[in-house]
């Protein structure tokens, strides 16, 4: 059994620029949360918030705080849409759409098909 430890620390993470916190439950398991962007009041108001959820939990993890605000289950129609929207402005240079825009847009075609193929 891991020894009790303190209270977590908001700090930044490297590699993205977000807010993380890493909360661990008495049996050791461990989990990083991601809060937003490092250094605002938003990100901040998230810490304290999955903070307070942590220990109302009693220190454990529960799928609330571990996953940041709990959020209803996607279809994978709304999960592909989701994507779409991201890709057709990621996936830009000077102004227009680059060609992966197409090839995502043939993936998702084909996970749908897939999907709708395989309900009752």
């Amino acid at each position: 059994m891991s020894r009790p430890r303190g209270i977590p620390s908001y700090r930044r993470h490297k590699s993205s620029s977000q807010a993380i916190v890493t909360l661990t439950d008495p049996s050791g398991t461990r989990r990083d949360v991601l809060l937003g962007k490092y250094g605002t009041a938003q990100s901040r108001k998230e810490y304290a918030r999955v903070l307070s959820e942590w220990e109302a939990a009693g220190r454990c993890l529960t799928p609330h705080s571990a996953e940041g605000s709990a959020k209803p289950d996607l279809s994978v129609n709304e999960l592909c849409l989701a994507y779409w929207r991201h890709a057709e402005h990621y996936y830009v240079k000077d102004g227009k759409r680059t060609s992966e825009t197409y090839a995502i847009k043939q993936a998702l075609r084909y996970v749908r098909a897939a999907t709708s193929a395989r309900s009752p």
